[in-house]
């Protein structure tokens, strides 16, 4: 195969990532899109050794259902619409078995769960939009299209909360004055708590393409832009990134604790995926009933706000300063006892945590999408009684599980689903100590 060839392929599997695999002369061949069991004329992107890359120019023979989305064909957000869902799941799970496999070298695992979404559709409740305004005024939101930093304009979504949608209506809707074109980054998020009663529910954080400064009038330029969102009657709050100091709103209520946030920081965007986690979490720490919790790249809390109770004690520690204010906002809300987040590098912290010889009975991570990498070893070195594991990417969970298996025995693992549609997938690892 040579760069620009066209073949004729079978496709055999799906890969972590989006891809799908073929086999052809006995190369590896990865194509943009695909389906197992389709045949596809594919043309030659890249070819170095015993595999290749291609994009798929014609389906010769589909196995796929239709897509309810009309800019599935572009748009690079979700790659598996025309999958089934229940054959969604079985990959994802495949992902998972194959990572530990491969990777971890695990050779037996426990039997592995795997939790459905509760929605395949309309289940984030935050997204991140393109957003571009033309030399007409008109304004234009979308995605990145697929395998490129293009925008897909796009005035609806098919896995976007529908208050978010009326949003992208309005906005594909507006019309500004005439201004030099202008690219921005618009986050938006639905907060379920005002949702439910039927008040203005979404926050709005613009960041322009061009670095804000008093000085820069391009990026002033998106003021009107601001003004707009603002006038609409869903929007709580809309400003610029700069803007947010220390605006903070009740995101929902869960079992009893009033969770908050602030316009900007994380917080996972499928609320319902979210709770089965949250309980996943609980279910497995009161079994365990340790007296003292830590919880690394804690956020403003998710995992461990529940935790709360007479006689145990959780420290959650985290990078993101406004992440920790929103934590500590969140314990004087509900008056949690036993609580502490501090605003730390995990790195930093854990050094100076073995230096002071401080013991924890259970260890709850939620790394980035990167994993732990070197921070394995010094969480190992604290010989917590048992880690829990929330992790985002099965290949990085499997390397980092690889080492964390020489001191401790892994009991379950978990596939969450809160991502339907793409290849995306949470997992959750409880492990308890040999020793």
């Amino acid at each position: 195969m040579k760069i620009d060839d066209k073949v004729k392929v079978k496709i055999k599997s799906l890969t972590y990532g989006g891809q799908a695999l073929a086999i052809v002369d006995g190369k590896v061949l990865f194509v943009d899109e695909g389906f197992p069991d389709e045949e596809l004329e594919v043309q030659i992107t890249r070819a170095k050794g015993n595999f290749a890359q291609g994009v798929c120019t014609q389906v010769l023979v589909a196995n796929r259902g239709k897509s309810p989305c009309a800019y599935s064909n572009e748009c690079g957000g979700c790659s598996w619409l025309e999958l089934h869902y229940a054959n969604q799941l079985r990959w994802k799970e495949s992902f998972i078995h194959d990572a530990l496999s491969r990777i971890g070298g695990f050779k037996e695992l426990p039997s592995l769960t795997m939790q459905a979404a509760k929605e395949q559709f309309f289940y984030r409740n935050r997204i991140q939009l393109r957003g571009q305004i033309l030399t007409t005024g008109k304004v234009q939101v979308g995605y990145f299209k697929k395998g490129t930093r293009e925008q897909v304009a796009v005035n609806t979504c098919q896995i976007a909360d529908p208050a978010l949608n009326k949003i992208i209506e309005y906005l594909a809707s507006m019309e500004l004055a005439k201004i030099k074109p202008q690219k921005f980054r618009l986050e938006l998020q639905v907060l379920p708590a005002a949702q439910e009663q039927d008040n203005p529910c979404i926050l709005a954080v613009l960041y322009p393409i061009e670095k804000w400064s008093p000085e820069n009038r391009e990026a002033k330029a998106l003021g009107p832009l601001i003004a707009k969102l603002r006038q609409h009657p869903s929007m709580l709050w809309a400003g610029f990134a700069y803007e947010v100091k220390e605006q903070i709103f009740s995101f929902e209520r869960w079992q009893g604790i009033e969770y908050l946030t602030i316009p900007g920081i994380f917080q996972q965007v499928n609320v319902a995926g979210n709770h089965i986690l949250r309980q996943w979490i609980k279910d497995r720490v009161e079994k365990l009933a340790p007296t003292r919790v830590l919880d690394l790249f804690c956020g403003s809390g998710n995992l461990s706000l529940g935790l709360a109770t007479a006689g145990r004690s959780v420290l959650g520690v985290e990078a993101s300063g406004a992440a920790i204010y929103c934590a500590r906002k969140t314990v004087e809300k509900n008056k949690l006892v036993g609580m502490n987040y501090r605003c730390l590098d995990v790195a930093k912290f854990l050094t100076a945590s073995l230096a002071r010889k401080e013991t924890y009975d259970l260890i709850i991570l939620d790394p980035p999408r990167a994993g732990l990498k070197d921070l394995v070893e010094k969480i190992m070195e604290l010989d917590a009684k048992a880690i829990l594991i929330a992790a985002c990417d099965p290949m990085t969970l499997a390397r980092d599980l690889k080492i964390l298996a020489t001191k401790y025995r892994i009991e379950e693992v978990t596939g969450f689903d809160f991502f339907p549609n793409t290849y995306h997938i949470e997992t959750g690892v409880m492990l308890t100590n040999r020793s």
